[in-house]
């Protein structure tokens, strides 16, 4: 079961930069760092194997395994050199079986003592045990370090994706300081919860999951009663649905403990829990000094266009798209500036690509200046030059252009020049607009600045071309 949020769309012009942040921190950890203990780990399993004490340990860590979790020993194929493997991996970094071996009558002060001493300096290079938490031997700095290092490649793909599904619309209303205070403190929740449940337990815990979770439980505090849309998919179904943030949170909650209970496996579900709650908790509190950006997490007045545009989207969503042109192409008729009616109007007219679709787009270049109508005029340049068929006319490139350009749209200015530029003989009349985009780009891309000056110099050479000897 997945549930997620998608009500907010990212807004580049305003990036998630600590969430960007966050995740070139992990990124650059994992393959800076963690990449090597696949090298330590093949030298560990050659000096275990070469050490001489290798089957009389595997014997020892199989009955001990037997004893402390029946049902993982269980699950090991025992009679297998697949399951001789699996049983060597998790024996070198058991610590409770290393105290175990401490008292065997054989071992204090013999070359196998000797042996496995040097076999765990080399251990103790891994990552996660050099760095990850462990609930019987807290360490603060390990709480810190160990929010940054994961298990595996799909272990950090999964918590990277989950990070900036949620981090990207929390940094947007909390405001960027907020923002990290709040995963760092989730985090050390998580790590909490982790510990205070599992004191006893020589594990070492690793991963993002546990802030990501927190910031799971701190976006439903923000949002808290307000209607959000959500998607979901359980097995073959998913859709979209509507509800007040708070209500997933028990949902999202027992998923955890669920897992806790019958799951299987290394997830760090107590993490999930700890950062869950600690998320909403710290929002919830928090909410009053937090500076919210109000016009995000304030809830509409429902108005009759805004439930027809609902409607449309459930016609959508429904794969019902007669119906939904219809009911939007009426909401057209009666609303010809509205935004929201447009870009849903222009996702069904693009299908066709027929006459309806270009009169859409220049009655849009069209409309009155506004934040809304200049992203829409920007989002249509790369969608229409696959059927320009309005650019044919100078005056309408020329006055789409500008239009780009005074909303400092300028790589999509630059797009729209460069299919106009090779497609007319009266190249002069973009001077004005080819100088306004050598200057932004200049010290910013040099490749294009080049070519924009070369776009110049030709102008101005067939300018001395054409003047009078």
């Amino acid at each position: 079961m997945l549930i997620l949020p998608a009500e907010r769309k990212l807004n580049w012009r305003k990036p998630p930069v600590i969430t960007l942040l966050l995740i070139i921190i992990n990124c650059a950890v994992f393959f800076g760092y963690q990449l090597k203990d696949g090298q330590i780990y093949e030298e560990l399993a050659e000096d275990f194997q070469s050490s001489g004490f290798a089957e009389q340990e595997v014997k020892l860590y199989s009955e001990h395994l037997s004893k402390t979790d029946p049902e993982t020993w269980a699950s090991i194929p025992l009679d297998t050199d697949m399951g001789e493997e699996v049983l060597i991996g998790s024996l070198l970094h058991d610590l409770d079986f290393e105290r175990s071996l401490r008292t065997n009558p054989d071992f204090p002060g013999s070359e196998w003592e000797m042996s496995r001493i040097l076999i765990e300096k080399k251990r103790d290079k891994v990552s996660f045990v050099q760095y990850g938490f462990n609930p019987a031997q807290p360490s603060f700095i390990d709480a810190f370090v160990s929010m940054f290092l994961h298990g595996g490649f799909g272990h950090l793909l999964s918590n990277m994706v989950f990070l900036f599904i949620f981090g990207f619309a929390l940094e947007a209303v909390m405001g960027r300081g907020a923002y990290l205070a709040t995963y760092l403190l989730t985090g050390f929740a998580a790590t909490g919860l982790y510990w205070a449940m599992e004191w006893q337990n020589n594990g070492f815990g690793v991963g993002a999951s546990g802030a990501i979770s927190g910031l799971m439980g701190a976006y439903l505090g923000v949002y808290r009663n307000r209607k959000i849309q959500f998607f979901y998919w359980i097995g073959p179904y998913f859709n979209f649905f509507k509800a007040p943030a708070l209500i997933i949170f028990p949902i999202w909650l027992g998923k955890e403990v669920l897992g806790q209970l019958l799951a299987s496996g290394n997830v760090n579900y107590w993490a999930h829990m700890g950062g869950l709650l600690g998320g909403a908790g710290i929002a919830l509190m928090a909410r009053p000094w937090l500076n919210l950006a109000d016009d995000e997490v304030k809830e509409p007045e429902e108005t009759p266009l805004m439930k027809s545009i609902r409607q449309f989207d459930g016609l959508m969503n429904e794969l019902q798209y007669d119906k939904a042109q219809t009911l939007i192409e009426r909401l057209y008729r009666d609303n010809p500036e509205d935004t929201n009616i447009i870009k849903r109007l222009y996702t069904l007219r693009k299908r066709k690509q027929d006459k309806s679709y270009h009169q859409l787009v220049l009655a849009t270049i069209k409309l009155t200046r506004s934040p809304a109508s200049d992203h829409l005029i920007g989002m249509m340049v790369k969608d229409y030059l696959k059927t320009p068929v309005l650019l044919k006319n100078d005056k309408i490139s020329l006055f789409w252009i500008n239009r780009l350009l005074t909303s400092a749209q300028h790589e999509e200015a630059l797009l729209l020049i460069q299919h106009c530029f090779g497609k007319t003989e009266n190249r002069e009349q973009f001077l004005p607009a080819l100088n306004k985009l050598v200057n932004h780009y200049r010290n910013r891309n040099e490749k294009q600045h080049k070519k924009l000056l070369a776009m110049l110099h030709s102008i101005k050479a067939n300018k001395l071309e054409k003047a009078p000897a």
